[in-house]
């Protein structure tokens, strides 16, 4: 039988046929395919962007950390210095004392990092002051400070006395500042701070704080009085007001680690009142202004002799040409070598005053907070080292990794003004 040929309508598929919507399906599929992989292949930039500046904040974390450690080393330099200077007698307006601190650029190629210099630079694209870490380190009294052991000696009398001063302190600390305390509550939290630091081991009323290595076996740190339900924690660390102005925090007038004695040459004017008699708080003030009358003198002194000498002038190997100067140095000190030579300049620091305090207050000073910032492209490391100056050795007490206080970063005027170097 002959096939009957097939017209074209005949090979027409009709709408109908169910491999008709094949293709819209095959479109969509292809349409979320292309959208899934775009989709990894942004995760897989945005995760390989990730991993870049983590590697790259890796590096610059080892050289902050470098930085710290290497800044920690200069301030060692700066206190055995100060031996070779003039071990007699310690004071604000020496190398280590500036409130302004101790600027450096850190160079890793200096100690032999070259590798992680290069990666580093080569990594973040960096040229001039962005290349390195930059260094600030703080060199703190720390037996500028009250001791709170000191709290804890003597007789209920001179317990008693002494609650008194550190209730005169935390009235004085922050004086004419918005944060200022009045004196019900500078009694309330100098009552606190009594019954926190003489609390028996063991005692829970406080929370579980751990028993300290410390010439007051309950605390570690002037820190620890934030452990203190009364105590609002803004009292102890420093505080910025709305103009950018500092308020310095009670951690910077109290201390655990010195030898319950208090330097009079860079103790500040609240604890020299503190450490007075209620009555004759007004010794301290007269003591601090008449330190403060002579350090301007030494401060034009000082200026002399950099402009003479240059930066390093106390090192001046030309000795000659500078003897004609040391007894100016010596009529305009801005510090006192001895107790004895307090009572020349104020005639209120009486003999019997004296007496008193014969054993509390000291020319000189061994214990000391070394602050060390360093900061490389916005990331920042700050640590702290309690030390204490034992003859030519340096012995740390504490090193920790802190975020406090606040520094008052330095204008790029004031830089230059300071270390003659334009970025």
């Amino acid at each position: 039988m002959r096939g009957v040929p097939l017209s074209s309508e005949t090979r027409n598929i009709p709408m109908t046929h169910p491999r008709q919507g094949e293709r819209g399906t095959i479109l969509v599929i292809t349409m979320i395919l292309i959208f899934l992989v775009s989709i990894i292949a942004i995760d897989a930039r945005y995760m390989a962007r990730i991993e870049w500046e983590a590697a790259t904040n890796a590096d610059i974390d080892f050289l902050l950390e470098v930085a710290v450690r290497g800044g920690y080393q200069m301030a060692e330099a700066y206190l055995r210095q100060d031996l070779e200077d003039g071990a007699e007698v310690d004071h604000l307006f020496e190398e280590w004392g500036s409130e302004q601190g101790i600027q450096k650029e850190f160079d890793p190629s200096a100690y032999g990092e070259r590798a992680y210099y290069e990666q580093g630079t080569q990594a973040q694209g960096a040229e001039g002051r962005d290349a390195f870490p930059h260094i600030r380190i703080f060199i703190e009294d720390e037996d500028r400070k009250y001791p709170l052991p000191l709290l804890l000696k003597g007789s209920d009398a001179l317990k008693e006395r002494r609650k008194g001063g550190l209730t005169t302190l935390l009235k004085t600390f922050r004086e004419r500042t918005a944060l200022e305390l009045d004196e019900s509550e500078a009694r309330r939290i100098a009552d606190a701070i009594v019954k926190f630091i003489s609390r028996e081991e063991g005692d829970m009323s406080f929370g579980p704080t751990p028993r300290a290595n410390t010439k007051s076996g309950t605390i570690l740190t002037p820190a620890d009085l934030a452990l203190i339900p009364e105590i609002d924690e803004r009292i102890i660390y420093d505080q910025v007001d709305e103009e950018g102005n500092i308020a310095k925090g009670l951690m910077h007038f109290v201390t655990v680690w010195s030898d319950l004695a208090v330097n009079v040459n860079t103790a500040p004017e609240a604890v020299l009142c503190a450490m007075m008699r209620e009555e004759e708080m007004s010794v301290g003030r007269n003591i601090f202004i008449k330190r403060d009358e002579k350090g301007v003198e030494q401060r034009d002194y000082q200026l002399q002799m950099q402009d003479q000498f240059g930066e390093n002038w106390r090192r001046d190997p030309d000795r000659a040409a500078r003897e004609s100067t040391e007894e100016d140095e010596d009529e305009s000190a801005g510090y006192w070598e001895d107790l004895e030579a307090i009572k020349e300049d104020v005639n209120t620091f009486t003999e019997s005053i004296l007496n008193d305090l014969r054993l509390y207050l000291k020319t000189t000073s061994k214990t000391f907070c070394i602050w060390v910032e360093a900061e490389m492209n916005g990331i920042k490391r700050r640590r702290r080292w309690v030390v204490r100056r034992e003859g030519a050795r340096i012995v740390p007490i504490i090193s920790e990794v802190v975020s406090y206080p606040f520094f008052r970063a330095l204008t790029e005027d004031e830089y230059n003004q300071l270390y003659g170097k334009e970025w």
